[in-house]
């Protein structure tokens, strides 16, 4: 995405091409993307991410604290680094049709543990909040879907107490959710 306007616009059958545009039907989940898209339009060069996304958590968070780089140093190497189009869990697939589709690994583990340490300097940030929810959710999701596996391969009676567990995190994620006013049914529904 940082590279995207000078590819374009240097791009040797551009043609007429003078501008961009992105269709935005993810924007409640996704801030941070739809901020760098939106600032390709003041540019022609590539955006230096470091910069940027320092500029980025002082706008949004209020600050970037040493371990809130840390942990976008990691989520660019991690979630932030690939691209799957509508993620899902497995949990979430009928069975049989599929298998996790979310991006996993050491990386967005602990980037997720880094941002949430942050939370002493930054919990006066709404914002800061908001995407703690939202990690911290994906972080349980991908948990969630580890114990479900292991509750599927498992034979013996243990498989109930990793079913139970999954549950119990999943009566978390939607307390964490609903504290959230993008995903609080109540402000859908009032509308």
């Amino acid at each position: 995405y940082a590279n995207a306007p000078k590819e374009a616009l240097q791009y040797k059958d551009k043609g007429n091409l003078t501008g961009f545009g992105f269709a935005p039907e993810g924007i409640e989940n996704n801030e941070v993307i739809y901020e760098l898209l939106t600032d390709w339009g003041w540019t022609d060069d590539v955006i230096d991410l470091d910069e940027w996304l320092e500029m980025y958590c002082n706008a949004r968070y209020g600050g970037f604290p040493p371990k809130m780089k840390a942990s976008w140093d990691l989520l660019r190497k991690s979630c932030f680094g690939t691209f799957t189009d509508h993620p899902r869990f497995k949990y979430q697939f009928r069975p049989g049709t599929g298998g996790a589709t979310v991006h996993k690994s050491k990386e967005f583990y602990e980037a997720v543990k880094l941002f949430l340490a942050c939370s002493n300097e930054l919990d006066n940030s709404e914002l800061y909040v908001f995407d703690a929810i939202e990690l911290g959710v994906q972080y349980l999701g991908l948990r969630t879907d580890e114990l479900l596996n292991k509750a599927q391969s498992t034979k013996t009676k243990n498989r109930f107490a990793f079913y139970e567990e999954a549950i119990e995190l999943m009566k978390f994620m939607d307390k964490l959710l609903a504290s959230h006013p993008n995903h609080k049914l109540e402000n859908w529904v009032n509308l």
